[in-house]
């Protein structure tokens, strides 16, 4: 004869009676996974990449063509990059150039500063990016350079930098504005 019983795990279970129970739990574990897995493609998508842009198949620009594609718009140039670069002031020279992060490939190329600091500055990962405001400034003895990138998926992105004259490097933080993360960053020559 068989068993009579009613309690869970016991041998007289039918599907019958766990199916609108269990249906429920499978319905609520999909749904949590797939809002898991939203989550963290919306993480992945909107974090700055790591790996060079090379090793995406695209290779950054030459030097040339990056000047060239750094130019900003005909509103804000006054004088070409080779005059921008002459009439730069002594004090903010040691920032002019382009300077790559080893972490991802975005080249930073400043053409030239102003005497009131501000820069004409190129960014590019590996396309242009917009950059809305660039300023170089002396803080306490230290050569600083402040950029705002203004484009789609930098908006008010920005960079704090130093220069660092025993590496000649650009050292500082990037805020990453769209995750509202900071990262520690440098800038070497190319």
């Amino acid at each position: 004869m068989g068993r009579k019983s009613r309690g869970k795990g016991t041998t007289g279970e039918s599907a019958a009676t766990t199916g609108k129970g269990g249906r429920v739990k499978a319905v609520l574990m999909a749904a949590v996974v797939c809002v898991a897995v939203g989550l963290a493609i919306a993480s992945w998508r909107s974090a700055p990449p790591t790996e060079p842009a090379t090793r995406a198949g695209v290779p950054p620009p030459p030097p040339a063509l990056a000047k060239e594609r750094a130019a900003p718009p005909a509103s804000r140039a006054t004088q070409p990059a080779s005059e921008s670069a002459a009439a730069t002031p002594e004090r903010f020279r040691p920032v002019l150039g382009e300077c790559v992060r080893p972490d991802g490939g975005y080249v930073l190329a400043v053409q030239g500063v102003a005497e009131d600091g501000s820069a004409t500055v190129g960014y590019f990962n590996p396309r242009p990016i917009n950059v809305g405001t660039a300023r170089a400034s002396i803080e306490d003895g230290t050569l600083e350079l402040f950029v705002k990138l203004q484009d789609t998926n930098y908006p008010g992105s920005t960079y704090t930098l130093r220069h660092d004259p025993e590496q000649d490097q650009l050292v500082g933080i990037y805020f990453q504005a769209v995750q509202r993360a900071s990262y520690d960053v440098v800038f070497v020559r190319r």
